[in-house]
């Protein structure tokens, strides 16, 4: 390539931005669109995924070079694997019990979808998820996670049906209206009442597009199901600006409850959230409780539940039902 052509392609890219700038009418809906272009000589697929990932990274451009394609190579393939890995059962769901911190008693459960890999081992979740969010395919995986977790809940709830289950829903699906569509209808087919599922998303992910965001958890809402506002005091908001989302309960981030103990401001910020969340008659959840102190600090504040491993790490199925899953809902022995 001439190296005069290569010097101008800031500006060359920039220009072909400029075009694509203003919103773009779909349906009804006017929205933003996010463009990333790659170069080189490789594969259409792989520049495609390269493409994806200099749009996630707010880039504009990038070489398709031998380390990227390396990198692309590696996430094309994964994918591929864990199609194959979800109709093997090789993605699998973990529980981890969230406690009572009133009534000291089982509350409920977290859904968290885990993947063994037959050659690589486990996988972690913050590896795969995003190349199912690029791809496009993180839609079709969380309903495969929501309806496994109804199967399970429905049959446990022979034994507790009080019990509640929480299913993480990614950032990029409140947007996506066939996928709550789809959602909602999974949790109206299961042998459950609709009030025992609850649906996580992230603080930031419904303030990203919050009106986007508010009609789709309204009609989450009023089929029954209720919302939780997961990580909450990462996303830079106030209490009254998370009033105008219809959540039922906020998790405070692990990051502040765990350093209740020894850190004055964390423990300020955790106590003074507790009241107003209450207050505004939202459940609070306190997650990354790592040892009994922190536990006694929630109990003490009034939190509601409580959630971490010195409650429990994340567990099979089978180890929940034989150590946690009893009638009174008390922790076996």
């Amino acid at each position: 390539m001439d190296d005069g052509y290569r010097d101008g392609l800031d500006d060359y890219f920039q220009s072909i931005l400029a075009l694509f700038r203003s919103p773009v009418l779909v349906g009804s809906q006017r929205m933003t669109v996010e463009f990333g272009f790659s170069i080189g000589r490789e594969s259409i697929e792989g520049a495609k995924n390269v493409a994806l990932r200099v749009a996630r990274d707010g880039r504009q451009w990038s070489w398709h070079d031998g380390e990227m394609l390396s990198e692309t190579e590696q996430k094309v393939e994964l994918l591929a694997d864990l199609e194959t890995a979800l109709e093997c059962g090789d993605v699998w769901l973990a529980y981890q019990p969230k406690w009572d911190l009133a009534r000291d008693r089982l509350d409920g459960v977290e859904a968290l979808a885990r993947w063994t890999h037959s050659e690589r081992g486990d996988i972690s979740a913050a590896t795969f998820v995003p190349i199912l969010e690029a791809s496009g395919k993180i839609g079709t995986f969380t309903l495969h996670i929501i309806k496994s977790a109804l199967i399970d809940l429905a049959e446990w709830h022979a034994s507790d049906p009080d019990l509640h289950c929480s299913v993480n829903i990614s950032a990029k699906l409140l947007t996506d209206a066939r996928f709550v569509e789809k959602a909602i209808l999974a949790v109206d087919e299961a042998p459950i009442e609709n009030s025992c599922v609850v649906f996580e998303i992230t603080e930031s992910a419904a303030l990203a597009e919050i009106e986007q965001s508010i009609e789709a958890l309204e009609r989450i809402k009023a089929a029954g199901i209720a919302i939780s506002i997961d990580d909450y005091g990462t996303g830079q908001s106030t209490m009254s600006y998370l009033q105008r989302l219809p959540a039922a309960e906020i998790k405070i981030d692990q990051s502040f409850v765990r350093t209740i103990e020894h850190d004055s401001a964390n423990r300020i910020m955790v106590g003074s959230t507790i009241q107003m969340a209450q207050a505004l008659g939202l459940r609070v959840v306190g997650e990354g409780i790592e040892d009994q102190r922190c536990l006694d600090i929630l109990k003490e504040f009034g939190c509601d539940v409580g959630q971490g491993w010195h409650i429990s790490k994340p567990l099979t199925a089978a180890d929940f039902v034989a150590n946690w899953l009893r009638p009174d809902g008390q922790l076996s022995a």
